[in-house]
């Protein structure tokens, strides 16, 4: 019995201090201690999470959606659909794909898949590992039936309709992949620090469709050059104890302006920088800052221009703090800033609150001209069409009851932007 009594008053104990080191990781605090007590605290959580590396499947997360799994229509008067690009991992091939889904019926008209060795024959920096780890990342849809796509932190490909690798550059390219009006591809790259090697730099990055890297210049030196160095320098502990990527600017979207709006003309870029909560419009002609907000989103993702004066902006809206997240509104969220009067709205907020719309990290949404958005729940696998009144489609990415497959960000195309593209198998259209 006195047995049971130490477990139980050490367990209480170890809680409270648990709790303390989050509550109060500060200057005034024991921080050596608090750091011992976190890493004995995390260590369960990295049990888990090797097993789940070394046997759970591939690119998986608890499915929060067993009731309604895969493809679930739910309104049937909407007219308009287009198609979708969604990115997973194929237990059945055993290897990252790519479907182009026809949003309606949840038709997949056509299948892009991944050689991993015959990418690494291509590469020599950035040769990948797993195949089971690879990710066929945000794929665009180019004229030609090709695919352009990234691993996370891996070479950009460009892949045939025929799944023959048309040319890899070997570079660290990493979350968007966005085509301008010229056609050129914009990417976040990392470097290495110039004068510190423990630290890498974010930038933003031009390719050919050839895959040439045309332009590139790191968004540090963009914000310390428009006066913002505060928002590299002042918001966070430069540590080499901190991670690289808790040290970056987080860099995780690039938009050109495919058309002239009021505040904006074509080529122009809208950045958003997740570490600092910040979403900036920038021309890079001029090397100018045109606009930047900090918040009211939090850690977000995926800005767009919509209409002639507005911008929008996924929310994660989460609070990152020692290794964990909790979401400060319960929920994800699209917000609406117009920049004609500087007025912020969340239109979508009681659907998404409704549907639980909660990816930690990721995400995005694309709001359509007829007022309907595209979600997209990377960290949970689901994908939504929604509208301002309820929920037009949904589709999980099921495994099993228990299991869903991360999706890697997904792209809907309209009518209209698929309508001229040939998805024909040309064998042999050239390959670098």
């Amino acid at each position: 019995m006195l047995s049971i009594w130490i477990i139980v008053i050490f367990s209480i104990s170890f809680a409270w201090i648990v709790r303390k080191s989050h509550r109060e990781h500060d200057a005034s605090g024991p921080l050596h201690m608090y750091s011992a007590v976190r890493a004995i605290a995390a260590f369960p959580g990295m049990v888990i999470e090797t097993y789940n590396l070394l046997f759970a499947y591939p690119q998986s997360v608890p499915n929060r959606f067993a009731s309604t799994p895969g493809f679930t229509a739910y309104d049937k008067e909407t007219t308009s659909y287009g198609y979708v690009l969604v990115p997973r991992f194929s237990m059945e091939r055993g290897s990252p794909i790519v479907d182009l889904v026809e949003e309606k019926t949840w038709t997949v008209k056509h299948t892009w898949a991944m050689d991993i060795k015959e990418l690494n024959k291509k590469v020599k920096e950035n040769t990948i590992i797993s195949n089971e780890k690879y990710q066929m990342f945000h794929p665009h849809l180019m004229q030609d039936g090709s695919i352009i796509f990234h691993d996370e932190k891996g070479p950009l490909v460009r892949l045939s309709a025929c799944n023959e690798i048309m040319w890899a550059a070997d570079i660290k390219a990493h979350h968007s992949i966005s085509v301008d009006h010229e056609g050129n591809i914009w990417a976040p790259i990392l470097r290495p620090h110039k004068e510190n090697d423990d630290f890498e730099d974010d930038r933003i990055a031009k390719f050919s469709p050839n895959g040439d890297l045309l332009y590139e210049k790191p968004v540090k030196d963009i914000l310390i050059e428009n006066g913002y160095r505060g928002l590299i320098y002042g918001v966070q502990n430069i540590s080499r104890s901190i991670p690289i990527e808790e040290r970056s600017v987080h860099l995780n979207y690039i938009q050109p302006a495919l058309y002239d709006g009021k505040y904006w003309k074509k080529g122009d870029l809208l950045l958003s920088l997740r570490h600092t909560s910040t979403v900036f419009l920038y021309r890079p002609s001029t090397n100018k800052i045109l606009w930047l907000q900090v918040g009211p989103w939090l850690n977000q993702h995926r800005p767009d221009f919509v209409g002639e004066d507005s911008i929008s902006v996924f929310g994660n809206d989460v609070v990152r703090a020692d290794g964990y997240r909790f979401f400060e509104d319960g929920h994800n969220t699209i917000y609406l800033y117009n920049l004609s009067n500087g007025t912020v709205s969340t239109p979508y907020d009681a659907i998404m609150k409704r549907l639980q719309v909660m990816t930690a990290a990721g995400g995005g949404a694309r709001i359509l001209d007829d007022g309907s958005a595209i979600v997209d729940e990377e960290g949970a696998g689901r994908l939504l069409r929604i509208s301002q009144k309820g929920i037009v489609w949904s589709f999980v990415n099921t495994i099993d009851t228990q299991t869903a497959g991360i999706i890697g960000w997904s792209r809907y195309l309209s009518k209209d932007e698929i309508s001229s593209i040939s998805l024909e198998c040309k064998k042999n259209e050239g390959n670098r």
